[in-house]
C-alpha cells in the first residue's frame, strides 16, 4: 500500500510517477483503469491487485507497474513509461521495456506530448499504450472534481509544469491566443474594471462602501471592495475570474474566465458564527434564485475564505464596455441589497 506521504523521490519524474500511482490505489476504479488503457479489456469493480514503484538493476528500468484483475478473473501487468517535459521518448528504452511484457501485459507510455504517439507507433507492438497527462487530467477533473485529492493532484501536475509544459499548442489555441494578444483583451478589460465607480452604486444601494484597491491575485483580477464597519471580516470583489486553482471553483464553461462579484469573509474570525448563528440557506434562498452561489457548508469549493459568489461567463456578455459592467454590477447590488442579513453583514 503506497502512503503518499511517504514519497521520498526527489527527481520529478519518479516523484510524479508515485504521486500517480497512488492516485491509481487511492481510487481503485475500473472507470479509470478501463479509460487509462484505452479500454483495451474489461476490468472488475475494484481492479488493483497490487502497486510496484520504480523498478531497478535491469538495462531499462520501468517507473513502476500495476497488477489488474480483469473482468474475466485473468491477471494482467502494466507496466509505466512516464515522461514529463524534461525528456523525449526513447525507442531504445521502450524496447526494452517490452521485455518485460508477457503477450497478454501492457506497457503504458504517458507524456505531455500528442506527437509521440508517432514514435510509440512505429514499434508497431499492441501492448504499448499512450496516453497524455492532458487527457488524464482532463478526465479526473470532469469525474472526480469533488474529490479533493485527486483535484489537488491535477493541480500539482499543471503548477508544476509537469502536465503540460511542451505540449502542442494546436491550432485553435493558436487562433485564441493571436485573437488575446491581438485585441490587447487582458489590458483593456483591466482599464475598464478600474474605470467602473463603485462609490456611487455602493452609495445607491446604501450599502457602506469605504474604499477599493486594485489586486491582481488568487486568480482573480479587479477591485478589492472594503466597508466601514463589516461583521465577520467579510470584504467583496469584482472583476475578472481567470484562473480556478486558488478558488476551486470551476468555471461554468470550460476555460472560459469569468466576470465576478464574490463576497468573501475571514474563515478564522466568521465561519463557526456564521454557520450556526447568523446566515443559512434559507435566509440567503432568495439570492440562490438570483443566480448566486453559496459557499457555506462547502458545497462549491472547500476554499473556506469564499462565501457568495455570482459568476457571468465573458461570451454571455454581448459586450464588454464600462458600461455593461456597471450594468452586471448595478444587478448584483440589487439583489444583495434585498438580503436584509447580508446587508447587515455588510453595513455592520
Amino acid at each position: 500500500m503506497l502512503n503518499i506521504f511517504l514519497n521520498s523521490y526527489s527527481q520529478p519524474e519518479n516523484k510524479l510517477t508515485y504521486n500517480f500511482l497512488w492516485i491509481i490505489q487511492y481510487l481503485n476504479c475500473n472507470k479509470f483503469i478501463d479509460v487509462l488503457l484505452n479500454n483495451s479489456f474489461e476490468s472488475n469493480i475494484n481492479p488493483i491487485l497490487s502497486i510496484s514503484t520504480v523498478f531497478g538493476g535491469g538495462d531499462t528500468n520501468p517507473d513502476g507497474s500495476l497488477t489488474i484483475e480483469k473482468k474475466d478473473n485473468e491477471n494482467v501487468t502494466v507496466y509505466l513509461e512516464v515522461k514529463t517535459y524534461r525528456r523525449g521518448i526513447d525507442i531504445k528504452q521502450l524496447k526494452g521495456h517490452l521485455k518485460f511484457c508477457r503477450n497478454s501485459d501492457y506497457l503504458l507510455v504517458i507524456t505531455p506530448r500528442k506527437s509521440d504517439f508517432e514514435v510509440v507507433s512505429s514499434l508497431c507492438d499492441k501492448r504499448i499504450i499512450f496516453q497524455t497527462w492532458h487527457s488524464i487530467s482532463d478526465f479526473l477533473h470532469l469525474e472526480y472534481k469533488a474529490n479533493v485529492l485527486v483535484r489537488e493532484f491535477v493541480e500539482y501536475g499543471y503548477k508544476s509544469g509537469e502536465f503540460e509544459n511542451m505540449g502542442e499548442i494546436d491550432k485553435k489555441e493558436i487562433e485564441v491566443i493571436a485573437s488575446f494578444y491581438r485585441t490587447r483583451f487582458k489590458s483593456r478589460i483591466s482599464t475598464m474594471i478600474n474605470e467602473v465607480d463603485y462609490n456611487s452604486h455602493f452609495a445607491k444601494y446604501k450599502l457602506n462602501f469605504s474604499h477599493s484597491d486594485y489586486g491582481n491575485h488568487w486568480g482573480r483580477e479587479g477591485r478589492e471592495l472594503y466597508f466601514n464597519k463589516p461583521k465577520f471580516g467579510i470584504w467583496s470583489f469584482y472583476g475578472i475570474y481567470y484562473d480556478e486553482s486558488n478558488h476551486r471553483i470551476d468555471f461554468k464553461m470550460k476555460d472560459l474566465p469569468e466576470i465576478v462579484f464574490f463576497i468573501d469573509i475571514d474563515p478564522d474570525e466568521a465561519k463557526i458564527k456564521i454557520d450556526r448563528n447568523t446566515i443559512t440557506q434559507k435566509e440567503l434562498s432568495g439570492l440562490l434564485k438570483n443566480g448566486f452561489e453559496i459557499n457555506i457548508e462547502g458545497r462549491l469549493t472547500p476554499n473556506r475564505s469564499r462565501f457568495i459568489t455570482y459568476r457571468k461567463p465573458i461570451v454571455d456578455f454581448n459586450e464588454i464596455s464600462v458600461k455593461s459592467l456597471e450594468k452586471n454590477l448595478d444587478e448584483i447590488l440589487a439583489f444583495v441589497s434585498q438580503n436584509h442579513e447580508l446587508v447587515s453583514m455588510i453595513n455592520g
